[in-house]
């Protein structure tokens, strides 16, 4: 038998890496405010590709600006 470690978020969601667990709590706490711009107007790429690229680009950024304590002006 042998160990292995996994990351539960909030929602039950098990992922190998905390990466991972880490980028889908952030999609858990921003989904709302992200999905309404994503699918607003104000959003050039509508298609479901360009904004699956959108939405790890935004998620991936929100942890950035998170891990590297930048607050809003």
């Amino acid at each position: 038998m042998k160990i292995i470690n996994s990351y539960q978020t909030t929602d039950g969601s098990v992922f190998a890496s905390a990466y991972d667990a880490e980028h889908h709590e952030m999609f858990l706490e921003i989904r709302s405010g992200m999905e309404e711009y994503l699918n607003s107007e104000m959003n050039a790429y509508q298609s479901n590709a360009d904004k699956s690229i959108a939405r790890n680009t935004i998620i991936s950024w929100e942890l950035w600006k998170q891990q590297n304590e930048i607050a809003p002006e």
